[in-house]
């Protein structure tokens, strides 16, 4: 007897139906299967296949690794872009800079929520003391000392890191020495035209220093005051990196 196609289909979901139940680990078989099907086949060859719970836990915990990397490596990449976006713009640097990767390896902060930091590249990666350390287009901090494989790398906001910067107003750049003050921002001295400088306006790098290049952002205006009414004007600064243990970091070479 010749079977018709529609029963030939019928009967392909029926058994497939019938491997999904056999495939169940829900299924142990006592009030629901024969005993004997549960002794002769579904123990001996179905339940060597299923995994154990702490197997399968231990595969849920290894994707969420792997999700979490891919999701960090994606916002790595973002920032990387935006670095190079910006640099293209900085007419002194445009078209001759690159960027070293690093991770941070060590963070030593102190009591004052300051500190140096860690990096794995050196001087066989061509790192020397002076460069700029950057998070995308934004300065995390100064490298202070190089060794073989690895650098140390001053914060921004460490209270013996200082720096050139300029703060921009309407009038046009206002360059000042940003110090950093120990509590995740910076003072901005020695202004000079201080005139028309506004809470967040942001603060730039200058062109002072060879190995760090003009624009990178160190922060933005917080404060404007003037104590003794002597227009001399004290600027706190907030740092616009992220300030908390990063994983990786780029260091700036001039091309």
């Amino acid at each position: 007897m010749r079977i018709r196609r529609s029963q030939a289909f019928a009967l392909l979901l029926a058994g497939l139906f019938v491997l999904g139940v056999l495939a169940r680990r829900d299924l142990p078989g006592e009030g629901i299967l024969p005993a004997v099907y549960t002794a002769v086949v579904h123990k001996p060859l179905l339940a060597p296949l299923g995994l154990a719970p702490d197997a399968t836990a231990r595969l849920r915990d290894e994707l969420e690794v792997a999700l979490r990397e891919n999701r960090e490596l994606k916002a790595q990449l973002a920032r990387e872009r935006a670095l190079f976006g910006q640099l293209a713009e900085l007419p002194d640097w445009a078209g001759r800079v690159r960027a070293h990767p690093a991770s941070v390896i060590c963070v030593e902060p102190r009591k004052d929520n300051a500190g140096t930091f860690l990096i794995t590249a050196g001087s066989s990666d061509g790192i020397r003391e002076g460069m700029a350390v950057v998070d995308g287009p934004t300065l995390y901090g100064v490298v202070i000392h190089v060794e073989a494989k690895q650098a140390r790398v001053r914060r921004v906001d460490d209270r013996e890191f200082a720096l050139e910067v300029e703060i921009e107003t309407a009038g046009g750049p206002v360059p000042g020495v940003a110090v950093g003050d120990g509590r995740g921002g910076l003072e901005v001295r020695y202004l000079r035209g201080a005139a028309g400088i506004e809470a967040g306006a942001p603060a730039f790098t200058s062109a002072y220093r060879r190995e760090i290049p003009r624009g990178l952002l160190v922060g933005r205006v917080e404060g404007v005051t003037d104590v003794d009414h002597d227009e001399v004007l004290e600027v706190t600064v907030e740092a616009s990196a992220a300030l908390e243990p990063l994983a990786r970091v780029q260091v700036l070479f001039r091309g």
